[in-house]
């Protein structure tokens, strides 16, 4: 009678894990004795010779030998003999893998599949190449693969909970290597691997607890004060080094992904959290959740990339009222100031015009004077009509995003602003379009300048505001200039006089 056999062979062991690939073979009484033989004389008696199953598992034999060109020469015998040997042609693939060539290893296993695709083995070790190739999502989708074909492959749930684990998916971690212990309770490194994960993860869970309520008083001081909590602050009220203000600018704000394997769960939490808060923030998520930092970016990109929400902010915003900027502002054309000073000079993103143009157009027809760069300058003329246009403005207006600080035109704009308003010859007023962290070099500008978050106004509100506030400084400017013109006045005259009386 046949009997199934299944070997596990440790492949590496780098950064902390041993991963596991599957070789395979059938093994009778029949090949048992030409093993024995093997063993005693290292001779290939006549009866493995004509036998595919023999080869295949001799091969296996010395491969644990660490012979690794007999174990080669055994399987490629195998496959002459039988073409459709499928454990022959799985195990070259576990040989070039050992050899870290994953291509070759690859296409041995892809053999494999083309025999037969319900192989839980063979998905289980092309999971381990990608593994290996630090592609951890595609190595999940090989691990549930196996798992679907044959839900008690232990070491499926090993390699899978160790792919979570390398996600910094603690929690899936945990409970695929407590299965894999479940089908494989007396196996010493499947307890060895529990045993690491399960104290990794509690280490990595204070940390992340950490992460979490540090992230938290962020978002409520900028919640309660209106605006994004400076670096100073955050070293002084956290009481934190500058590395750690870095790490938490950066988890905040760098992008969340996640994986087709936690689909099901985000929607589940997303689920949920919809009918608390229709529209949350990231704010609102922590506090609606126990989820980490990530994870709870993760429920704000299934949110958005499902068209629960257009966008999730840090922090919630003041209820919109039901008229819109764009519905307020009449539909005569827009055109940029061209007269002499007093004017304000605006900088904005080309990807933020949507947003930003509706705006201009208010505040002109509140009779601030506006000059923009419409976007039909020649480029060849645009630094020069820009450059000129930023020498004779009075005032600039800044729209800032994350967009913004990242085009290289308008961080020129700013860079040739910050000039004059060092000097002191010109104001600033930054408008965030939204919430995020300006990186140091701009916090050291922006910082200290009183600056308007458009969401923390109704759009009604935040118009009303901006347009008092640029009328204030206009009629300042005016005022300022008209006394400049006495003073150049009153100087003429009094040069004539003179003259006069030479």
């Amino acid at each position: 009678m046949n009997v199934f056999l299944l070997v596990f062979d440790l492949i590496f062991c780098e950064g902390g894990f041993i991963f596991f690939f599957v070789l395979s073979g059938v093994f009778t009484k029949r090949i048992s004795a030409a093993f024995s033989q093997v063993r005693a004389d290292g001779k290939i008696p006549n009866l493995i010779k004509d036998d595919t199953n023999a080869w295949n598992f001799l091969g296996v034999m010395y491969f644990r030998r660490n012979e690794i060109g007999r174990a080669i020469d055994c399987f490629n015998n195998a496959i002459k003999l039988n073409k459709k040997n499928i454990d022959a042609w799985n195990n070259l693939g576990i040989i070039q893998g050992y050899m870290r060539n994953f291509k070759d290893a690859m296409y041995f296993f892809q053999q494999a599949l083309k025999i037969k695709k319900t192989y839980a083995s063979t998905w289980n070790n092309i999971g381990m190449v990608h593994d290996r190739l630090g592609n951890f999502n595609a190595a999940i989708g090989c691990y549930t693969k196996a798992l679907e074909i044959d839900s008690k492959h232990g070491i499926s749930w090993l390699n899978i909970g160790i792919a979570h684990f390398n996600e910094k998916r603690y929690e899936d971690a945990l409970n695929c290597c407590k299965r894999a212990i479940e089908l494989k309770p007396l196996d010493a490194f499947v307890k060895t691997i529990l045993k690491t994960i399960s104290e990794k993860i509690a280490l990595e869970s204070g940390r992340l607890s950490k992460d979490r309520d540090m992230a938290v008083k962020i978002l409520e001081f900028e919640s309660e004060h209106h605006r994004l909590m400076t670096r100073t602050e955050m070293v002084q009220q956290l009481n934190i080094d500058m590395d750690m203000v870095q790490y938490l600018v950066d988890l905040l704000n760098n992008p969340a992904e996640y994986s087709r394997t936690e689909l099901k769960n985000l929607e589940a939490v997303a689920s949920s959290l919809i009918k608390q808060c229709p529209r949350p923030s990231l704010l609102d998520i922590f506090r609606l959740t126990t989820l980490n930092v990530q994870d709870a970016k993760k429920i704000g990109k299934y949110l958005v990339d499902n068209g629960f929400v257009k966008s999730i902010m840090r922090v919630p915003a003041v209820a919109a009222q039901e008229q819109s900027i764009s519905s307020s502002i009449s539909k005569s054309p827009i055109i940029p100031y061209d007269g002499p000073a007093p004017y304000f000079f605006v900088v904005f993103s080309s990807r933020d015009r949507e947003r930003v143009i509706p705006i201009i157009k208010h505040l002109q027809e509140n009779d601030v004077k506006i000059w923009y760069e419409t976007g039909n300058v020649p480029v060849a003329a645009r630094k020069e009509i820009v450059q000129e246009k930023i020498a004779k403005c009075t005032s600039v207006i800044i729209f800032l995003s994350p967009s913004a600080i990242n085009q290289i035109n308008v961080r020129d704009e700013i860079n040739q602003v910050e000039a004059r308003y060092k000097n002191g010859e010109i104001h600033i007023f930054p408008i965030y379009l939204d919430k995020f962290i300006l990186p140091d070099a701009l916090q050291l500008l922006f910082g200290p300048i009183q600056a308007v978050f458009k969401l923390d106004y109704s759009e009604q509100e935040f118009l009303k505001r901006i347009v008092q506030a640029f009328k204030g400084k206009r009629d300042e400017m005016e005022e300022y200039i008209e006394e400049i013109d006495r003073k150049f006045a009153s100087w003429g005259s009094s040069e004539k006089e003179k003259d006069s009386k030479i």
